[in-house]
């Protein structure tokens, strides 16, 4: 084998590597695996969603173009153990998830056209916090079209 054979052998096979590396981190990290347990399907575009999250917002006075990443999801339901709930709140429904990391919000069946409910889960994505803090989630909330949270 000549020197040029091994060295195109080689970086062949590196090649190759971290091909199939790439390929196995996207399927195991897909936020979007976890959503056939509920028969998920992807919503198409609403301008709706896009209007209601400019105006509270705006309302809030936070960045109004955030939700151009966003991807919505409607399922059968949404598993109580996706929700960041408190030991007093395992009784409580939850009619949407917001995978924050993901870039992604699942809403229970009949709940994906909830102006108050959907704002509050892009709110989640943008904030990047766990729970409900009153500065987004209190009397702002209300006063700005948002459902308000409780922990």
């Amino acid at each position: 084998m000549t020197p040029r054979t091994r060295t195109i052998l080689i970086v062949a096979g590196v090649v190759l590597a971290f091909t199939a590396a790439a390929i196995v981190y996207n399927v195991r990290y897909d936020p979007v695996a976890n959503l056939t347990r509920v028969h998920a399907t992807e919503l198409p575009f609403d301008s709706a969603r896009v209007r209601w999250w400019h105006q509270a917002a705006q309302c809030l006075g936070i960045d109004t173009t955030y939700d151009a990443k966003l991807r919505y999801f409607v399922g059968d339901m949404v598993p109580k153990e996706w929700g960041d709930l408190t030991q007093e709140s395992k009784s409580t429904i939850i009619h949407a998830y917001t995978d924050a990391a993901g870039h992604l919000i699942l809403f229970e069946r009949g709940f994906e056209h909830d102006s108050a409910l959907t704002t509050h889960e892009i709110l989640h994505d943008f904030i990047k916090i766990p729970g409900h803090p009153a500065r987004y989630f209190g009397a702002n909330a209300t006063r700005c079209g948002i459902l308000p949270g409780t922990d």
